[in-house]
């Protein structure tokens, strides 16, 4: 198990704001043999304070617990749970030993939160072998627990913490019992994974389109379009690498003849946190030709 903080390590501080604890830290274990795992912690954070030195942090603390363990529990932030959880997906691919990602939406001693629904799906899934590659363990309200693969996980919508993935679940718990997505498929990695790059050498920017756009000060960009899959023209008069996701085989609008500049790249249907996740890894590797090749259970469409 890694514990890296986020709100299934906190509790309420005599401030009354919600901060990882040391009593809020091991309660997920409550009910469990404690001798069945080894505990790691790299870090301990509220996940909205992530950044590049602490993915960097995690990535190796994985690679170290890869050895010596049947799978790996890390126990994380919802804030950003998508980021951490495709960054080890892509550092590492498909073919690894399981790596489940537990969260929860409220501290544990809330009778709303998720947190132990997720641990004991997630603690499932590693003992039983359901899966290689890198995961993450969610109860949506009023649902049983999903199993997701974790370079696909999509934004949360506004004002919710409901997880969902591009292309559905991978499987979900139904009483207890894990049932495979029959309408599930992923693409097989093309390439080697990414490994630990120096994350801090690339300079990547996520902007989302909107009136006025101009990309700049960045080594590449991550640009997602209006709901139309298409941007301002004058936001690609840039020499910089820009990298554009959203766009689908329906009417083309004759503004997206600009997708055709040499500096352009028009990325595959994917979940928006693991491409910027994938393009900074890839950045920081001298990769980017490698972006639009699949790595980590890409969604096949």
């Amino acid at each position: 198990m890694i514990f890296t903080g986020g709100t299934i390590c906190s509790s309420v501080a005599d401030d009354g704001y919600i901060a990882p604890a040391a009593d809020g830290r091991y309660a997920i274990l409550e009910g469990y043999e404690p001798d069945g795992f080894n505990i790691f912690s790299p870090y301990t954070i509220l996940s909205e304070n992530l950044g590049d030195e602490h993915i960097t942090a995690l990535l190796r603390c994985v690679r170290s617990a890869f050895e010596n363990h049947d799978g790996v529990i890390v126990l994380h932030g919802t804030d950003t749970l998508q980021y951490s959880a495709a960054a080890v997906s892509y550092a590492f691919g498909s073919d690894t030993s399981p790596v489940v990602f537990v969260s929860s939406n409220y501290i544990l001693s809330d009778p709303r939160a998720n947190g132990r629904s997720n641990f004991a799906a997630a603690v499932d899934f590693v003992k039983n072998g359901r899966g290689r590659g890198t995961f993450i363990s969610y109860k949506n309200a009023g649902e049983p627990p999903k199993i997701h693969r974790a370079a696909r996980v999509l934004d949360y919508a506004p004002y919710s913490d409901a997880v969902n993935s591009i292309g559905g679940e991978y499987g979900r718990y139904e009483g207890g019992i894990f049932v495979k997505n029959p309408d599930y498929s992923e693409r097989a990695d093309e390439i080697k994974p990414l490994g630990i790059p120096d994350l801090t050498k690339a300079r990547v920017k996520r902007v989302s389109a909107y009136p006025g756009l101009k990309i700049e000060n960045a080594d590449a960009a991550l640009l997602e379009t209006y709901h139309s899959g298409t941007v301002c023209e004058k936001s690609l008069d840039t020499s910089i690498p820009v990298f554009v996701l959203g766009v689908e085989d329906r009417i083309q609008y004759a503004s997206v003849k600009a997708y055709d500049r040499k500096n352009v790249t028009v990325l595959r249907k994917a979940a928006a946190p693991a491409m910027y996740m994938k393009l900074k890894m890839c950045a920081a590797s001298v990769r980017l030709g490698d972006m639009n090749k699949t790595l980590g259970g890409d969604f096949k469409r």
